[in-house]
Parts: C-alpha cells; sequence; structure tokens
C-alpha cells in the first residue's frame, strides 16, 4: 500500500490551519533568503508551489490554496519567467470561488501589469484601492493599497492617459502624507511611475499634465528621502525635480 504523504493529512478544520502555515513558513523563507541567495529564493519558491498543488489534490476548491499555489509561482516567475499563465489561472480561479479576496486580485494586477497588459490591470488595480483597505488593514498590508494606485497611475502614464492623472498623482501624494503621519514602517518609493515617467519621457517632456506629475512625484520623493537613489537611476526626469521641491 503506497505511503500518506508525512505532510498532507486528510483534511479537516486543524489539518487546513497545519497545511496553510506551513506554506507561511516557506513563504517566510524565500522572502529571507531573497536578500543574500536567489537560487535558494527560487528553489523554496518553487517548493511552496509545488506543495500548495499538493494540498490542492485534496482540497480543489479551497480558495486560499489556489491563491497560495498562484502565489508562488508568481514570486518564482518573477525571477525566471516561467510558470506565469498558471498563476494568472489560479488567481482567476480563487477570485472565482471568493470574488473579495484582494490578494489574489492584487497579484492578478501585478501579473496583467508587469505583462504589460496595462487596460486589463487598470480596473482590478482601482478596485482594490477604492474597496480593499478593510481587507489589508486586518492583514496590516495597508502598503498594498498605496501600491495598487502607484501602479494604476504608472498605467496611465504609460497608456497617454491624460484624463485624470494630476488627480491621481495628487491622491498619491496625500497617500503618502497620511503614511508619514503616521510613520508608517513600510514606506516606499514609487518606483514603478518613476519608470513609467522616465520610460516615456522623450516623447512627452513638454507636455505640461506630464512635466504636473513629475512635479508631484518629486514632493513624494521628498517624503521617503529617497532623492540620491532617485538621480543616479533616473537622471532624465530628476533635472524637473528643483532643489526646492526637495528641500
Amino acid at each position: 500500500m503506497e505511503k500518506e504523504h508525512p505532510i498532507i493529512i486528510k483534511s479537516h478544520a486543524k489539518i487546513k490551519k497545519v497545511n496553510m502555515r506551513l506554506l507561511e513558513t516557506i513563504e517566510f523563507q524565500a522572502t529571507s533568503a531573497e536578500e543574500f541567495d536567489e537560487n535558494k529564493a527560487n528553489k523554496l519558491w518553487l517548493k511552496g508551489a509545488n506543495l500548495a498543488k499538493e494540498f490542492l489534490s485534496i482540497e480543489p476548491n479551497n480558495s486560499e490554496l489556489l491563491y497560495a499555489r498562484g502565489f508562488f509561482l508568481y514570486m518564482y516567475w518573477a525571477r525566471t519567467g516561467l510558470m506565469w499563465s498558471e498563476a494568472k489561472e489560479l488567481f482567476i480561479a480563487a477570485l472565482t470561488l471568493t470574488p473579495n479576496h484582494f490578494l489574489a486580485k492584487f497579484y492578478l494586477a501585478c501579473l496583467h501589469f508587469e505583462t504589460g497588459q496595462f487596460n486589463v490591470a487598470k480596473p482590478l488595480l482601482w478596485e482594490i484601492y477604492t474597496n480593499g483597505m478593510g481587507y489589508f488593514q486586518k492583514l496590516r498590508q495597508k502598503w498594498r493599497i498605496l501600491k495598487a494606485l502607484e501602479m494604476f497611475l504608472a498605467s496611465q502614464i504609460r497608456l497617454n492617459q491624460k484624463r485624470g492623472i494630476l488627480k491621481n498623482s495628487c491622491l498619491l501624494k496625500k497617500a503618502y502624507e497620511a503614511n508619514a503621519k503616521a510613520k508608517y514602517s513600510s514606506f516606499q518609493i514609487p518606483i514603478t511611475i518613476i519608470c513609467a515617467l522616465e520610460d516615456t519621457f522623450g516623447s512627452r517632456q513638454h507636455e505640461v499634465p506630464f512635466i504636473k506629475v513629475i512635479n508631484k512625484i518629486g514632493e513624494i520623493i521628498k517624503l521617503t528621502d529617497s532623492y540620491d537613489f532617485i538621480e543616479k537611476r533616473f537622471p532624465k526626469i530628476t533635472k524637473f525635480l528643483t532643489p526646492s521641491d526637495l528641500g
């Protein structure tokens, strides 16, 4: 008789928790390994994906497991370029079962954004920004709301959609200011917007809305105290950021 997997036991409430904790442990190990050993991290992301697949053989309609396998494949794909289409299908399956699974929605939007499908990513990102705060507050991951708005604005810039970009850059600045007042620890540079501005700079450097958005992003850079880093990596747009803007 074939031996049962030593970790996967027939599903009930306690076992579900054990399975999810195992996946969370692998996620933590992989995230930690990112800083010093990329190969080890890749192996751990793939290990998590394979383990989630085994759990899904017992609970094929578990949205958390569908999301978990999709997430591990997404993290593996981000570093290897493999398996992104399966990750996308898994996020969609998780959302079919649990429409308000905002983590699945977030990473599905990230996949679309990172593969250049900005028109597809935009509605997902806006829904996360407008409706996902309560969900992410419970997870203590409010930074995802900030990131969703950032990617939404970056999508507008890359699609050359002028309508609303200044308003949305003002919304982003207000969000950063609120985080600064709250001394929120996960302060991040709005790098996806800065990349979008730098990449599209040549054709739009004389457009007033474009320059106004650069100025607004400059105010955010001031809040994050990251001007030196930005100046080295993005020389085209930094010439529009005056010393008075940046303090």
